[in-house]
Formats: C-alpha cells, structure tokens, sequence
C-alpha cells in the first residue's frame, strides 16, 4: 500500500491530524511521506515512550507503525526506517520501551538502522518464545 493510503489511514485513526495534513499538502502542492510522518508520529510517539504512561495511545501509535511496515510499499517502509525508527533510536530510554512494544520485525528494523548508523550494537535473543533485546 501506498504513502497516500497511509496518510488517509493516519487522519482517520488520529482525526486531530486532518487539518495539519490539509495544510500540508498546501503548502508542500503534493504528500511528501517523511515530512508528514515525522512531523506527526516522531515527537509524539518518543515523547510518549520517553513518559511510557498511556501505554493505549502509544499501543495505537505502535499498531499504525507496525501496519506500515507490514503492508507498505517500499517507499512506506523506508519512512517507517529511516523517519521514524531513526528517531526514536535518538534516545536510549525511548528506544527501550520501544522495543516493549515491537514485534519481531520491527525489532529487526530499527537493529538495523541502529547498527547502520553506528549507533549501538542490539543482540536479539528468545527466551520461551519472547523476543530479548540488549544494547
């Protein structure tokens, strides 16, 4: 699925984002996928994980990302990598509770980017099943 889709899928799980996403393409004449979901999942969803209080809104932030990647496009998953998990990957305690929330592949993801950057080394390992993570 495409970052157009995505976009509609954003405004109808996160209504208060409509008008910013009209302003947007306003101001842009065309969706430019990295700025429009940076712009409204990065900050928000670190500063949530930062806090890691209101475990649903971040879940619903997680489930949205999570189905981008999954389902997206190339040019979909390539915001969800290089946009959002490098972000979050900013800050050590963000990208803990982050990985609380991931699934697998997900995990892998953002293993990745963080390894491509040189930013820290993640070792996944199983444990009854669960993924395990350290840095």
């Amino acid at each position: 699925m495409s970052v157009e889709h995505f976009a509609k899928e954003f405004i109808k799980i996160f209504p208060e984002s409509e008008e910013v996403y009209h302003q947007h393409i306003k101001d842009y004449g065309e969706l430019l996928g990295h700025v429009f979901f940076g712009n409204e999942i990065d900050q928000t969803l670190s500063h949530l994980l930062f806090e890691n209080k209101d475990i649903a809104k971040i879940q619903k932030y997680i489930d949205f990302i999570e189905t981008m990647y999954s389902t997206g496009d190339d040019s979909v998953q390539n915001i969800v990598e290089v946009t959002i998990l490098a972000y979050l990957g900013d800050d050590d305690t963000v990208l803990k509770h982050a990985f609380t929330y991931f699934s697998e592949d997900i995990i892998k993801a953002s293993k990745s980017i963080e390894e491509g950057y040189g930013r820290r080394t993640i070792i996944i390992s199983y444990r009854r099943g669960k993924v395990l993570t350290r840095w």
